[in-house]
């Protein structure tokens, strides 16, 4: 069986293959894998037996022979284990870039790739930087834009700089960059937050003070994260990190050890922009912020 989150090749009615990830298991054996093209998420089922087809290193292995072989170093049960190909991005010869689409496409060719997986160890750390990949939208591939990010493992990501030589031949500079988690393009808002905010809850829980945010420029995500996964227009907001919160939240306030501690939840929601700030439960009014007794705190 193969556990949600797994990444895996998968092969569409016209006959390409492409990697997608697992996202549920039905009650009838089928699983649902979901991917991104054009700037929309996917969604198909697949069956086990159509899945060891493109995936035979996934199969279960042989039982152990009687004479076993001498101990090997012993591996973490994990996604890790599973050296699968790395996606690769279909282009065009007749695409200006094409030549170092080529440079990359090799690259990833030779990769060892262990994307991050929802079976993986989450690390005990105080503060983490993480950085999730979004795919190519539907503009960038109309522009015949390559994508030139490569996340082959759960801790590094991997910019391919397009470079030409003095001699006029194209080249690549591939520059590596870690960070506490990577999440590529396959993993979604459930194994982002099982990494970054679920940690987080447990803190708070603990008497800790904890703060989550997502950082970049427009475009990038954020919204997908922070708020959930986009169908087209449609929003599913159950599924974005806030929502992901403040489930395990309740549930925790739920639990023997908390319920006799008559703890509440107190939620703000505000709205930065440039200068101005919004209360976005208060009909978005206008607010202004004021200092009261050395500690920052948002009034109107």
């Amino acid at each position: 069986m193969f556990p949600i989150g797994m990444h895996v090749e998968i092969k569409r009615s016209d006959g390409r293959v492409h990697g997608a990830v697992i996202i549920e298991v039905k009650p009838e054996g089928q699983y649902e894998v979901e991917w991104y093209e054009k700037g929309e998420t996917k969604l198909k089922e697949f069956s086990m037996d159509e899945l060891l087809t493109l995936n035979p290193t996934l199969q279960t292995p042989k039982p152990t022979p009687v004479q076993p072989p001498p101990p090997q170093k012993t591996l973490q049960t994990s996604t890790d284990n599973i050296n699968q190909s790395y996606p690769q991005q279909e282009v065009s010869p007749s695409n200006g870039n094409f030549a170092f689409a080529e440079m990359i496409r090799n690259y990833r060719a030779q990769i060892d790739y262990r994307p991050l997986g929802m079976f993986d160890s989450v690390n005990e750390n105080r503060i983490s930087v993480c950085l999730r990949k979004r795919p190519l939208n539907t503009k960038e591939l109309t522009k015949n834009e390559v994508d030139v990010i490569t996340i082959p493992s759960r801790d590094i990501t991997i910019l391919h700089q397009p470079q030409t030589r003095v001699d006029l031949t194209k080249c690549l500079d591939n520059q590596k960059f870690r960070f506490d988690y990577c999440f590529d393009e396959y993993g979604n808002n459930e194994l982002v937050y099982r990494f970054t905010a679920a940690p987080l809850v447990k803190t708070i829980f603990e008497n800790g003070n904890a703060t989550c945010f997502a950082y970049g420029q427009t475009g990038t995500g954020k919204t997908h994260t922070m708020g959930g996964d986009f169908s087209g227009k449609k929003q599913n907001a159950s599924k974005g990190i806030y929502a992901l919160t403040a489930r395990d939240v309740f549930h925790m306030l739920d639990q023997p050890q908390y319920r006799g501690k008559y703890l509440s939840v107190h939620c703000a929601f505000f709205e930065i922009y440039g200068t101005k700030t919004f209360d976005l439960l208060n009909e978005r009014a206008e607010l202004v912020m004021q200092l009261n007794n050395l500690i920052s705190q948002w009034s109107q």
